[in-house]
């Protein structure tokens, strides 16, 4: 994995942050479009999450903005000069960057980690360098967590992301002593909205980052949120037809998922409860999407097929709405047992779930599930 010119990253100059696996001259669009933009101190990246067709998501991050969400998170984990972080997540994507802005914030040291994934190699990466803040996706967690490791004394903080944790793995994880972070954010706010530590979350309700105001619109379940770490404008790429179209921030963003927000102690609390639209409707009753998959997934742990599977929305001209569970053909001897699994515990649900082979499961750099499956 390439390391970012923090040094230009660092400047009062733009910087153009380019995925490098796109083709030539889709990069070379991408510079040009970004390049043609008046906005000074920026950089500019694309979307961490997945996009259509050949439509690229970008945005415009001010340097000040990237700066208010770190020192947000670094006074949240209480960071010292001391503390290492190893980035295991592209530059080029908010996840990534965003380390190396808190660290820059908090004179702390950044160690790349680009080799092949094993647990135990991972875990004795780990203690060679003495990092103390990392982050891994869940099918890496299940790995940690299926060879009974323990992390090393001085780890304080591993971030969970690129897709939904099951619960029963979390409580795994913590039982093993690894000192899971969940968050909640995305490109539009320069990373993080809202974290804690896993062992201290109430019903999965995440402390919001003092910097962050949120309201919630009257009689309805959309919230905005207004912040000094909001983007400065987001611009949708199309290379192939050679075209952009720029949409400049407002003074407040509404978020795209549902959530539900408590107040406690004088502060704000909310619960990530999946993506607006992502109910599942059937025969009646509105099932939430990210419950459904917890109880596949506990299935897919109990017959050892977690990291073989993934659980999708999509659908059915007939159905509408229905979840697919995507298996790997190498574990095509297990599909039945899988199929009676589902139809025990989803006795109702059944002609809603259905089960597709697949070659294996694609991700992305940061381990979401890829649509094109």
């Amino acid at each position: 994995m390439e390391k970012p010119d923090l040094k230009q990253i660092f400047s009062n100059e733009n910087s153009y942050l380019i995925p490098s696996y796109l083709d030539f001259k889709t990069k070379q669009y991408l510079l040009k479009v970004w390049q043609e933009q008046k906005l000074s101190e920026h950089v500019f990246l694309t979307s961490s999450g997945t996009t259509s067709g050949s439509l690229i998501k970008t945005y415009a991050l001010s340097k000040k903005a990237l700066k208010a969400n770190a020192q947000a998170v670094n006074d949240f984990l209480d960071v010292q000069k001391g503390d290492s972080w190893l980035c295991s997540l592209p530059y080029f994507h908010v996840g990534g960057l965003s380390i190396y802005f808190r660290a820059k914030l908090s004179s702390s040291a950044v160690y790349l980690y680009d080799q092949k994934w094993n647990p135990h190699l991972f875990l004795e990466y780990l203690a060679n360098n003495q990092i103390t803040y990392c982050s891994v996706v869940p099918t890496q967690l299940f790995d940690l967590v299926k060879n009974n490791l323990c992390p090393p004394i001085f780890l304080k903080g591993v971030f969970v992301g690129g897709d939904f944790l099951n619960e029963s793995l979390k409580k795994t994880a913590i039982d093993l002593g690894w000192p899971l972070i969940q968050t909640y954010g995305m490109t539009e706010t320069c990373s993080q909205i809202a974290s804690s530590y896993t062992q201290d979350v109430d019903k999965n309700f995440l402390k919001v980052l003092p910097i962050h105001k949120l309201s919630c619109e009257a009689n309805s379940k959309d919230y905005r949120i207004s912040s000094p770490s909001l983007y400065s404008a987001q611009i949708n790429i199309d290379p192939k037809k050679e075209s952009y179209v720029r949409t400049d921030a407002t003074e407040t963003f509404l978020l795209p998922d549902l959530i539900e927000m408590k107040s406690f102690d004088d502060n704000l609390y909310i619960k990530p409860m999946g993506r607006k639209g992502d109910e599942v409707k059937i025969k009646g009753r509105l099932f939430s999407f990210l419950d459904l998959k917890n109880s596949i997934e506990q299935i897919l742990l109990d017959l050892s097929l977690y990291q073989y599977a993934a659980v999708v929305l999509d659908h059915d001209s007939r159905q509408g709405k229905i979840l697919v569970i995507l298996l790997e053909k190498s574990m095509h001897s297990k599909k039945h047992d899988l199929d009676q699994q589902i139809k025990s515990v989803f006795p109702g649900l059944r002609d809603n779930i259905q089960i597709k082979l697949v070659e294996r499961i694609k991700r992305t750099f940061l381990g979401k599930i890829k649509t094109d499956q």
